[in-house]
Protein backbone atom coordinates (compact mmCIF):
# COMPACT_ATOMS: atom_id res chain seq x y z
CA UNK A 1 0.00 0.00 0.00
CA UNK A 2 1.52 3.56 -0.75
CA UNK A 3 2.25 5.92 1.57
CA UNK A 4 -0.53 9.38 1.55
CA UNK A 5 1.87 12.28 0.29
CA UNK A 6 1.15 14.59 3.55
CA UNK A 7 2.52 11.20 5.52
CA UNK A 8 5.88 10.03 3.92
CA UNK A 9 8.47 12.23 5.59
CA UNK A 10 7.26 10.25 8.73
CA UNK A 11 6.17 6.47 7.53
CA UNK A 12 7.92 4.41 5.23
CA UNK A 13 5.62 2.70 4.20
CA UNK A 14 1.89 1.09 5.16
CA UNK A 15 1.48 -2.21 6.74
CA UNK A 16 -2.01 -2.72 7.23
CA UNK A 17 -4.90 -0.35 5.43
CA UNK A 18 -7.63 0.69 7.25
CA UNK A 19 -9.87 -1.43 4.99
CA UNK A 20 -7.74 -4.20 5.61
CA UNK A 21 -8.22 -3.27 9.83
CA UNK A 22 -11.71 -2.66 9.73
CA UNK A 23 -11.77 -6.77 7.90
CA UNK A 24 -10.11 -7.81 10.50
CA UNK A 25 -11.81 -6.32 13.69
CA UNK A 26 -15.21 -7.56 11.71
CA UNK A 27 -13.20 -11.09 12.30
CA UNK A 28 -12.31 -10.67 15.24
CA UNK A 29 -15.68 -9.61 16.36
CA UNK A 30 -17.16 -13.16 14.70
CA UNK A 31 -14.50 -15.23 16.92
CA UNK A 32 -14.74 -13.25 19.95
CA UNK A 33 -18.64 -13.80 19.67
CA UNK A 34 -18.19 -18.09 19.40
CA UNK A 35 -16.57 -17.55 22.97
CA UNK A 36 -18.18 -14.53 25.03
CA UNK A 37 -21.95 -14.51 23.94
CA UNK A 38 -24.01 -14.46 26.69
CA UNK A 39 -21.01 -13.70 29.55
CA UNK A 40 -20.97 -10.20 29.46
CA UNK A 41 -16.92 -10.30 29.05
CA UNK A 42 -15.21 -7.00 30.19
CA UNK A 43 -13.16 -5.53 27.90
CA UNK A 44 -10.15 -3.76 29.44
CA UNK A 45 -9.01 -0.80 27.27
CA UNK A 46 -5.06 -0.33 27.72
CA UNK A 47 -4.47 2.91 27.35
CA UNK A 48 -3.59 5.20 24.86
CA UNK A 49 -2.30 2.76 22.31
CA UNK A 50 -5.37 0.63 22.03
CA UNK A 51 -8.13 3.13 22.38
CA UNK A 52 -9.10 3.40 18.55
CA UNK A 53 -8.90 -0.20 18.71
CA UNK A 54 -11.30 -0.89 21.47
CA UNK A 55 -13.50 1.75 20.20
CA UNK A 56 -14.05 -0.15 16.44
CA UNK A 57 -13.78 -3.60 18.41
CA UNK A 58 -16.21 -2.88 20.81
CA UNK A 59 -18.86 -1.76 18.17
CA UNK A 60 -18.69 -4.56 16.18
CA UNK A 61 -19.37 -7.16 19.02
CA UNK A 62 -22.69 -8.29 18.65
CA UNK A 63 -23.27 -9.27 22.64
CA UNK A 64 -23.47 -7.54 25.88
CA UNK A 65 -19.88 -6.19 27.59
CA UNK A 66 -18.50 -3.35 29.75
CA UNK A 67 -15.48 -1.20 28.97
CA UNK A 68 -12.89 -0.77 31.28
CA UNK A 69 -9.65 1.17 31.04
CA UNK A 70 -6.34 0.81 32.51
CA UNK A 71 -3.13 2.45 31.51
CA UNK A 72 0.38 1.09 31.05
CA UNK A 73 3.27 2.61 29.98
CA UNK A 74 7.19 1.87 29.39
CA UNK A 75 7.88 3.70 26.11
CA UNK A 76 10.43 6.66 25.81
CA UNK A 77 10.35 7.83 22.49
CA UNK A 78 10.48 4.86 20.29
CA UNK A 79 12.69 2.62 22.92
CA UNK A 80 10.92 0.67 25.53
CA UNK A 81 11.81 1.49 28.86
CA UNK A 82 11.64 -2.33 30.37
CA UNK A 83 9.90 -0.83 33.54
CA UNK A 84 6.20 -1.02 33.10
CA UNK A 85 4.06 1.67 34.69
CA UNK A 86 0.15 0.41 35.45
CA UNK A 87 -2.54 2.21 36.40
CA UNK A 88 -6.23 1.67 36.52
CA UNK A 89 -6.71 -2.09 37.27
CA UNK A 90 -6.83 -1.55 41.20
CA UNK A 91 -10.67 0.50 40.63
CA UNK A 92 -11.83 -1.48 38.00
CA UNK A 93 -14.98 -3.70 38.25
CA UNK A 94 -13.54 -6.60 37.55
CA UNK A 95 -13.88 -9.15 40.00
CA UNK A 96 -15.11 -12.83 38.76
CA UNK A 97 -15.19 -11.37 35.13
CA UNK A 98 -14.30 -12.77 31.79
CA UNK A 99 -11.90 -10.25 31.02
CA UNK A 100 -10.68 -9.59 27.52
CA UNK A 101 -7.13 -7.19 27.53
CA UNK A 102 -7.34 -5.36 24.55
CA UNK A 103 -4.20 -4.49 23.50
CA UNK A 104 -2.81 -2.19 20.25
CA UNK A 105 0.45 -4.59 20.11
CA UNK A 106 1.97 -7.23 21.78
CA UNK A 107 6.10 -7.42 21.58
CA UNK A 108 8.11 -8.38 24.48
CA UNK A 109 4.78 -9.25 26.20
CA UNK A 110 6.30 -7.40 29.18
CA UNK A 111 2.56 -5.02 29.71
CA UNK A 112 0.86 -8.18 30.12
CA UNK A 113 3.44 -10.30 32.15
CA UNK A 114 2.56 -6.85 34.67
CA UNK A 115 -0.86 -6.73 33.99
CA UNK A 116 -1.83 -10.71 34.67
CA UNK A 117 -1.03 -10.78 38.44
CA UNK A 118 -3.13 -7.36 38.74
CA UNK A 119 -6.10 -8.68 37.29
CA UNK A 120 -5.28 -12.21 39.34
CA UNK A 121 -5.48 -9.72 42.30
CA UNK A 122 -8.79 -8.22 41.79
CA UNK A 123 -10.08 -11.54 41.07
CA UNK A 124 -10.93 -12.13 37.45
CA UNK A 125 -12.65 -15.05 36.29
CA UNK A 126 -10.55 -15.78 33.25
CA UNK A 127 -8.11 -13.38 31.24
CA UNK A 128 -7.85 -13.65 27.62
CA UNK A 129 -5.71 -10.89 24.55
CA UNK A 130 -7.22 -9.27 21.88
CA UNK A 131 -4.70 -7.35 20.12
CA UNK A 132 -4.44 -5.45 17.15
CA UNK A 133 -0.71 -6.80 16.14
CA UNK A 134 1.68 -9.34 17.60
CA UNK A 135 5.59 -9.51 16.97
CA UNK A 136 5.78 -12.89 16.70
CA UNK A 137 9.04 -12.92 15.80
CA UNK A 138 10.26 -11.17 19.04
CA UNK A 139 10.75 -13.22 22.53
CA UNK A 140 8.19 -12.91 24.68
CA UNK A 141 9.25 -12.86 28.49
CA UNK A 142 7.76 -15.30 31.09
CA UNK A 143 3.91 -14.88 32.23
CA UNK A 144 2.40 -13.46 29.62
CA UNK A 145 -1.37 -14.62 29.41
CA UNK A 146 -2.51 -16.37 25.99
CA UNK A 147 -3.01 -14.22 23.30
CA UNK A 148 -5.41 -15.48 21.27
CA UNK A 149 -6.83 -13.49 19.28
CA UNK A 150 -4.59 -11.64 16.68
CA UNK A 151 -5.58 -9.04 14.09
CA UNK A 152 -2.13 -8.89 12.39
CA UNK A 153 1.26 -10.37 12.94
CA UNK A 154 4.08 -7.63 13.03
CA UNK A 155 7.67 -7.71 11.58
CA UNK A 156 9.64 -6.42 14.36
CA UNK A 157 9.32 -2.36 13.45
CA UNK A 158 8.36 0.47 15.22
CA UNK A 159 4.95 1.14 13.88
CA UNK A 160 2.63 4.38 13.95
CA UNK A 161 -1.24 4.62 13.13
CA UNK A 162 -4.07 3.63 14.59
CA UNK A 163 -3.76 4.53 18.06
CA UNK A 164 0.12 4.09 17.82
CA UNK A 165 2.31 7.18 18.75
CA UNK A 166 5.68 8.19 18.54
CA UNK A 167 6.04 10.73 21.75
CA UNK A 168 2.30 11.22 21.11
CA UNK A 169 2.22 11.58 17.63
CA UNK A 170 0.54 9.97 14.45
CA UNK A 171 -1.69 8.11 16.41
CA UNK A 172 -4.66 9.95 14.32
CA UNK A 173 -3.47 7.71 11.43
CA UNK A 174 -6.33 6.03 10.10
CA UNK A 175 -3.49 2.70 9.08
CA UNK A 176 -0.61 1.01 10.29
CA UNK A 177 2.82 2.06 9.33
CA UNK A 178 6.29 1.60 9.54
CA UNK A 179 8.10 5.03 11.41
CA UNK A 180 10.49 6.18 9.20
CA UNK A 181 13.48 6.87 11.62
Amino acid sequence: HAVPPAWAPVVSSVLFSAPAIASRVADLASSLTDGYAGKNPALLCILSGSAIFTADLSRALPFEHTLHYARASSYVGTASSGTIRLSGVEGAELAGRHVLVVEDIVDTGRTLAALAPALATVGAASVEVVTLLDKVDVAKVAGVPPVRYVAFACPNAFVVGYGMDISGRLRHLPFVGIYRQ
